[in-house]
């Protein structure tokens, strides 16, 4: 159970507001007014500086179940639709129950970007993705708040259809009203449900739990591998990599609202990420050595603490708090890289040399095709690896990405 504060933060999140804005007064002369965070357009609604466009799925595709047949599965669906490049994406999907023992579904998509432009170019990606997979979508022009909330989990109702039975429609001057019960006070697009037989419903298995930062596809698979990086305990990443990776990492995960505090003996390298990083907002910052002091992380505004301290990096003088999690890049293996290895929680692995490949094949217990195959992996290639999991990873840079790092690199 949320309480007040929690239930904001929650929405917040999920509205991907900006937890630098402040909404000072502004204006001239006296009775200065409060600047408004949100503005409903005809295409989209901002909040802050992010801004968000809604689609209604008006026709679905045959689903493929287990083992039999389809055009494409629900996972792969969900994954097709929100594995684009925006800043953000969510799918929601509302269920009621329909007459004779059926279900009405509402479903919608809502992706989320920097500018009017790019969630313009990014509904455009969106659009082509779901006819090339059969998925009929209708953006919700003059309806974005609705679609919205269709999008948040209120639990209201996701549309203007009648209610459920148990408040019966009232009689007023000849017409029937339907009522709205207690606490679904809030309306959703006005749209047609769709209606699904009861042995129809094991088509349907969404992912879950797979919300995060996109680090790029899996390979060989290419389908989007996220990486949830701000848990309710500490969390800690290691990469044995280059500075690029690292920093494409940085910029991700600043893009979700989090904040970034870079600890360095490379400051040269950081500042000009710094400074083009949160549209004038000082979401990534840069300290020398020993200089980085407590966060204050929460679930409103995590940390990422990024440690760029050369192959042997000193132990951080940072207690481990809830919603902070660091990520510790290692150019090569040094003297300590067993202790660094050993207790971090996931491994990222790019291109080294074989005795480095022999080494982790040991301390990573990776299989000997992985040692064979790690001297020899791409600039954009990454091993990822837990304690019971390995999965490669390719990232491929956006647009503004590459304009500011270039283009993917193992050595800096």
């Amino acid at each position: 159970m949320l309480d007040e504060r929690e239930l904001i933060a929650a929405l917040s999140i999920a509205t991907c507001a900006n937890p630098l804005a402040t909404t000072g007064r502004q204006g001239s002369g006296s009775g200065g007014q409060v600047a408004r965070r949100t503005q409903e357009n005809r295409r989209f609604w901002r909040v802050d500086d992010r801004f968000h466009t809604s689609y209604w799925i008006s026709r679905w595709p045959q689903l493929s179940r287990p083992g039999g047949p389809g055009r494409i599965s629900s996972p792969d669906l969900v994954n097709l639709v929100t594995s684009i490049p925006a800043l953000a994406s969510a799918f929601s999907l509302t269920a009621r129950p329909g007459t004779g023992g059926s279900v009405a579904l509402s479903g919608h998509v809502r992706v989320v970007a920097r500018s009017e432009q790019d969630v313009a170019k990014f509904g455009r990606l969106l659009e082509q993705r779901a006819q090339s997979a059969g998925l009929g979508l209708s953006r919700l022009d003059q309806e974005q708040v609705p679609g919205l909330l269709a999008t948040l989990p209120l639990g209201g109702l996701p549309d203007g259809l009648p209610d459920l039975p148990d408040h019966p429609p009232t009689q007023e001057r000849g017409k029937v009203t339907t009522r709205i019960r207690a606490g679904f006070g809030l309306r959703g697009p006005r749209r047609e449900q769709h209606v699904l037989a009861p042995a129809d419903l094991a088509a349907l298995s969404f992912p879950v739990g797979d919300d995060g930062v996109l680090i790029g596809e899996d390979y060989p698979e290419q389908r989007p591998s996220v990486l949830g990086l701000f848990r309710p305990t500490a969390y800690d990443v290691v990469l044995v990599g280059g500075v690029w990776t690292a920093q494409v990492l940085a910029l991700r995960a600043a893009a979700t609202g989090a904040r970034v505090a870079v600890e360095t003996a490379r400051p040269q390298l950081w500042a000009p990420l710094a400074q083009a990083a949160g549209g004038g907002q000082p979401c990534v910052t840069v300290h020398q050595i020993g200089r980085l002091g407590a966060q204050g992380a929460s679930v409103a505004a995590p940390v990422l603490v990024v440690r760029d301290l050369g192959p042997k990096p000193p132990r951080s003088r940072l207690s481990a708090t809830p919603w902070q999690s660091t990520l510790t890049l290692l150019p090569f293996l040094g003297p300590n890289a067993a202790r660094v290895l050993n207790s971090a929680d996931l491994v990222g692995v790019q291109r080294v040399s074989p005795p480095e490949a022999e080494l982790l094949g040991r301390l990573l217990t990776v299989s000997t095709e992985d040692v064979a195959a790690l001297p020899t992996l791409g600039d954009e290639y990454t091993l990822w690896a837990t304690r019971i999991r390995r999965q490669y990873v390719r990232l491929d840079p956006v647009q503004a990405e590459q304009q500011l790092l270039g283009p993917a690199r193992r050595v800096d």
